[in-house]
């Protein structure tokens, strides 16, 4: 196994721990409050190759964020305090997102249940794999260990992924 690999698979597990955490919480403690808050009334998805395309392109920019962070991170390295901010501004933005998408999930899957996790399978694992492996490689850039040759194969599996788990939400979907 790899280190990015290892690394990936680490970043995967402890976003399902924590998105499993918070929905064991939201269960508990306020699962009407989740729903009230959320919403959601899971219409579905058009099946059509335009959803797929949409879902695909709003997934495929979220993914480009932690490109770019993982570039501005080789880039920057060793270039002393000026290089530290970005860098920290990446790690402040990737945290924020992904801790949203966290409490996000996990309050859907707390407060509805099975029917949330009929509509999270079966492309939401695969769309966990797709970006995990996009924050290991940003993982990886910020701790030195990244080349532009290294990252392309792991770039091109998560882009990938995440045009199998678009397709998966928008013709397999609840």
């Amino acid at each position: 196994m790899t280190a990015l690999t290892a690394r990936a698979s680490a970043i995967g597990g402890g976003v399902l721990v924590a998105i499993g955490c918070v929905a064991l919480v939201v269960a508990l403690a306020g699962a009407d409050a989740a729903r009230e808050a959320l919403g959601l009334t899971f219409p579905g998805l058009p099946r059509t190759l335009g959803s797929a395309e949409e879902v695909f392109a709003a997934n495929a920019r979220l993914l480009g964020v932690t490109a770019i962070a993982a570039a501005v991170a080789t880039l920057l390295r060793g270039t002393g305090w000026a290089g530290r901010v970005p860098v920290a501004l990446c790690d402040l933005a990737l945290a924020l997102g992904c801790a949203l998408h966290v409490l996000l999930v996990g309050a859907a899957l707390g407060g509805y249940g099975a029917k949330a996790l009929a509509y999270i399978l079966p492309h939401g694992p695969v769309e966990l794999a797709g970006f995990s492996i996009g924050l290991a490689l940003y993982a990886e850039a910020r701790v030195g260990r990244l080349t532009a040759r290294a990252a392309v194969g792991p770039v091109v599996l998560a882009i990938a992924l995440l045009a199998v788990a678009a397709g998966l939400e928008v013709f397999t979907g609840a």
